[in-house]
């Protein structure tokens, strides 16, 4: 997967060809530094460890923050009461009026050794006080009183002692042991992608080897070759290179293998998605009796019969009424024995179509019989699937995402989209997948045409799934 060379020191090996990303379509040059920013953005230990390292720099911060001196002011700007009260001995009415303007600034100190608050606190305040008498007698009365105090008090709370300065060492050796924790994970992280990213260099440098060593030995084949159809040399020495050769070639292919998995393995590592391509071949359906029929045509009733082995007499008469453009009353399908179904017989034939039209045509019964030969080649065929799907992971196996590019092969015309659309809706089966993101896609091809077979797409959908998983674990 292309080729890694080194540039500088040996943490500056670049490897290319390594994709990124989920929806890459491209390669990213990717170096060991950056490796390691993706493994610990992606690891849950990691992010665990990181949020439980910022959780207690918080603590430590408020805890810290409460031991600063605190200011206060209470301001009362305006303050009006008024009473009014029957005066039962002078029969008459007392109005009081009080009018209060006030304010306090305070500083508090908490002081750590012994939990107590040494506070100093500044108090402004002015008064006034009317009061009158609505009678004969009546008169007003007014008082006015303006106070300023500076005064300190000291809070000491009963059965405690050395609370406060406790609670911040525990929180400053909590803050420690959470960058401690924080500093083995990413050590470990470290550790393993740097071992994973230098075996896959390594493994990728045996790929070149290995590839420039069977260019050689093809090189000597050719060259013995020549020598031994000049008479030069003997052909066993050509077999002994023939066999050197396949050696190399067989060399080769192991060694592209232990790569594969190598990159897989840091893939999964670096929490990065993992692809596969699978294919689940064509299937060609054989059942017990070849397709058959008999159509015949009813001139007076204008009516067309066909008697067909099938899975769906309904099916057929609303998919030939339109082909024979005539009302579907008008078209009769019987189906007693089917002869084998598995799907491929739920689907209209062309072959129908067409004895339907010519009994219609010559009005008398026509019958087709398919030979097994032509029925291998004619007959709607199943499964022919390529899919592209890769699985993400975290570093603990747990999975974050699935996406799959399904390429259903549907022939030379299309018959049904069932496969495609089941396989769609179980993409990721029973698995606890957050994520999933499907494309499907049915191309048109110089084969027979395809149709729901032997669980319409279910099979293959599974087939995806499980090898992933494999893969995985």
């Amino acid at each position: 997967m292309g080729r890694t060379h080194m540039s500088g020191p040996t943490r500056n090996v670049i490897l290319l060809a390594l994709l990124l990303l989920a929806d890459a379509v491209s390669a990213e040059q990717l170096e060991l530094s950056r490796a390691l920013q993706i493994a610990s953005d992606r690891s849950p230990t990691i992010q665990g460890a990181r949020q439980n390292l910022e959780i207690s720099h918080r603590n430590l911060q408020a805890q810290r923050a409460a031991l600063k001196s605190r200011f206060g002011l209470v301001v009362t700007p305006y303050e009006f009461a008024k009473d009014r009260v029957f005066n039962d001995l002078l029969s008459a009415h007392n109005t009081q009026e009080q009018t209060h303007i006030g304010a306090s600034f305070s500083i508090q100190q908490p002081i750590e050794m012994t939990d107590a608050t040494l506070s100093m606190i500044q108090s402004v305040d002015w008064r006034e006080a009317s009061s009158s008498l609505a009678s004969s007698l009546g008169g007003r009365s007014s008082q006015q009183s303006y106070s300023s105090n500076l005064y300190l008090q000291y809070s000491q709370p009963l059965f405690t002692y050395n609370r406060t300065r406790l609670t911040l060492e525990r929180l400053e050796l909590a803050l420690e042991n959470a960058r401690l924790d924080y500093a083995i994970q990413r050590l470990q992280i470290e550790s393993g992608v740097t071992r994973l990213f230098l075996d896959l260099y390594l493994k990728q440098r045996n790929v070149a080897i290995s590839r420039e060593e069977l260019v050689n030995a093809n090189e000597r084949y050719e060259i013995i070759e020549g020598k031994v159809l000049a008479g030069i040399s003997a052909r066993e020495e050509l077999l002994q290179e023939d066999l050197t050769r396949a050696n190399a070639q067989a060399s080769l292919e192991s060694i592209q293998l232990q790569y594969a998995n190598a990159l897989d393995d840091f893939r999964v590592q670096l929490g990065l998605p993992f692809e596969m391509e699978l294919s689940v071949t064509r299937v060609a359906n054989c059942q017990m009796e070849p397709r058959a029929a008999v159509a015949w045509h009813d001139a007076e009733t204008g009516r067309t019969t066909l008697y067909a082995g099938s899975q769906g007499a309904n099916r057929l008469k609303m998919h030939l009424a339109p082909a024979l453009n005539v009302a579907p009353e008008l078209v009769r399908v019987i189906t007693e024995d089917v002869g084998g179904g598995y799907g491929p017989r739920n689907a209209l034939y062309p072959e129908f179509v067409l004895i339907s039209w010519a009994a219609k045509r010559l009005g008398r019964p026509v019958k087709w019989t398919s030979e097994r030969t032509e029925a291998f080649v004619a007959d709607y065929q199943g499964r022919d699937l390529l899919t592209q799907a890769s699985l993400a992971l975290d570093s603990g196996g747990k999975f974050l995402a699935m996406r799959t590019r399904m390429i259903g092969a549907v022939g030379g015309h299309t018959v049904a989209y069932v496969s495609l659309n089941n396989g769609f809706r179980l993409t990721t089966s029973l698995y606890d997948i957050p994520a999933a993101h499907a494309h499907i896609q049915g191309v048109l091809t110089n084969t027979p045409s395809t149709s729901p077979y032997r669980g319409a797409g279910r099979p293959e959908a599974m087939f995806v799934i499980e090898r992933l998983i494999d893969k995985a674990a």
